[in-house]
């Protein structure tokens, strides 16, 4: 093998000790995978390394997909799949063996040892909500032509704050619709029937995978826990019913006439976890023929339209596309919600009475508050920006212990709110584009055109970032890089903070009012967010 000709042109050398080890996550086929820190940044990763001999054949095939799937992905990128942050290569064992070294997000696990280790079932909104992201990142790959082909447990990554990635690429290609795939793909229990059948396949086989996936999430046991590939076939035909004659493929490896002809079983048989309005969409995601097989899509909007409360994050526009206040609305039996700031209640009535699509519709002040809980309470609803922030029940009653609680919570985690805090940002510096705040694709709204240009065609140069301080700070107070203001702080309580920052100012060292803070990277917003003209 000569390095030449197996190195992808995006590749580069980089020294190992920009990277220090901290621990072993895993092993797969190709390589190991290790706990990282990237040593200028004290940024936390996950290394992916992968050990070629230099007398093989070249790099492995799944390798190579899997780095140019990544490198594909990172300039689109999406919430609900892996980061690639770095590729590069060494030679060690006195040159004898090449590195293939990708660097990734790191997250706390993945969803089979994430199942594994949690002692009790899952409520159903947490069963939801990670059946949810998955349906939104398989989506995502399928709309710009990747089929992932190795969708298990094992490859959708999970973290604390029940945010899900979807990781491992090994498998994955660019499809089209004519596109014909080898067959030797997709650990066993998750492997559609066209793959078992050694069939063409597309997108479908994911959207199997993730039936099965969301069928476990209720149960805790694998839908199809086949041994073999033809035990694999006889126990999905053996519950979900043997295929007629006109279904089986084609090209099919195996006659229809060697199986016994079986009934299917109810689903709510096969896994009495799961919820009613659930059974539909996972039937759906495990049809046997392709063609009337859910797309991702068709189960993502399902998934939508039949969760549980958990309300909508929205944002009011001015006319130039500046907020005007943060909403969350929800229903409440045959009436529609609009939480709001109650300083802006007044305001937010006559723009709904000015706007207001249908006269029919009476638009009321409501004077209840806003009580935070960690625990689901009946009548709540699941907070939609970020789950870690609770559920949000409201009432006449009041909870100021718990508001300040909360408070603090939600700045921790690196969310503002309230017009006091958004009031004449852009929505994308309030980072309303990764908490599910924005919607590009519905019709038109005040502000929608700066917004959409923004999101097509610019820029972000400011967000929100939260921060560490060693002494409080207060609204207003401008942060300082040596004697340039580099932000504005927007919010604080105890040691923590939200400032409006220049990102191209992270990374170095900032104060309020002369004492040092320390930007940091929350959970749920990704790696590329902190770039500087980083495009949309």
């Amino acid at each position: 093998m000569t390095l030449a000709a197996a190195q992808p042109p995006y590749w580069r050398s980089s020294k190992a000790d920009e990277y220090r080890e901290l621990n072993l996550l895993g092993k797969g086929a190709y390589g190991v995978v290790y706990h990282v820190t990237h040593t200028p940044t004290m940024t936390e990763y996950a290394l992916k390394k992968i050990v070629v001999g230099v007398n093989d054949d070249g790099v492995p095939q799944s390798v190579l997909r899997e780095i140019s799937s990544m490198i594909s992905l990172r300039r689109l990128r999406h919430k609900n799949i892996t980061l690639l942050h770095d590729v590069f290569h060494t030679l060690e064992n006195n040159g004898c063996d090449l590195h293939i070294n990708m660097v990734v997000e790191k997250c706390d696990w993945d969803l089979y040892s994430f199942l594994k280790d949690i002692p009790r079932d899952m409520p159903d909104h947490q069963c939801r909500l990670i059946a949810k992201q998955i349906f939104e990142g398989v989506d995502f790959l399928h709309s710009n032509n990747i089929v992932h082909r190795d969708l298990k447990p094992q490859n959708i990554l999970i973290n604390r704050d029940q945010t899900v990635k979807i990781a491992d690429f090994g498998l994955s290609r660019t499809y089209t619709t004519q596109s014909c795939f080898t067959t030797v793909v997709v650990t066993l229990w998750y492997r559609s029937p066209e793959l078992l059948l050694q069939c063409s396949y597309n997108t479908a086989v994911d959207v199997w995978a993730v039936g099965c996936i969301v069928s476990e999430l209720y149960q805790r046991i694998p839908l199809f826990p086949g041994q073999t590939e033809a035990q694999q076939l006889s126990i999905i035909f053996q519950k979900m019913g043997t295929p007629r004659s006109s279904l089986w493929p084609h090209d099919a490896v195996v006659e229809r006439s060697n199986y016994p002809s079986y009934p299917p079983q109810p689903l709510e048989r096969l896994n009495p976890r799961l919820p009613a309005d659930a059974i539909p969409v996972i039937s759906g995601c495990l049809t046997f023929a392709t063609e009337q097989r859910l797309t991702a899509r068709d189960a993502l909007h399902l998934f939508r339209t039949l969760q549980p409360s958990v309300g909508i994050a929205a944002l009011f526009l001015n006319n130039k596309g500046r907020i005007v206040d943060d909403v969350i609305v929800s229903r409440d039996n045959g009436d529609i919600l609009v939480e709001c700031s109650a300083s802006n209640r007044e305001n937010l009535k006559k723009l709904l009475e000015k706007y207001r699509v249908r006269k029919s519709v009476d638009i009321v002040e409501s004077h209840e508050n806003v009580l935070f809980s960690t625990e689901e309470t009946p009548g709540s609803i699941l907070d939609p920006r970020f789950p870690s922030l609770g559920r949000r029940l409201y009432s006449t009653d009041t909870g100021q212990e718990a508001l300040a609680d909360y408070h603090e919570r939600r700045i921790k985690y690196g969310i503002s709110e309230g017009c006091e805090e958004l009031g004449t940002l852009l929505p994308f510096q309030a980072n309303g584009d990764l908490l599910n705040m924005i919607s590009l694709d519905k019709g038109c709204y005040i502000g929608q055109e700066l917004t959409a240009r923004t999101a097509h065609t610019g820029v972000i140069r400011r967000r929100i970032i939260p921060f560490k301080c060693e002494k409080p700070v207060k609204p207003k107070e401008k942060v300082m890089q040596d004697d340039n203001k580099v932000g504005e702080v927007i919010s604080c309580a105890s040691a923590h903070g939200l400032a409006l920052l220049s990102l191209s100012a992270l990374g170095q060292q900032l104060s309020v009012g002369g004492s040092p803070i320390k930007p940091y990277k929350p959970s749920w917003m990704p790696e590329s967010a902190l770039k500087p003209n980083e495009k949309l």
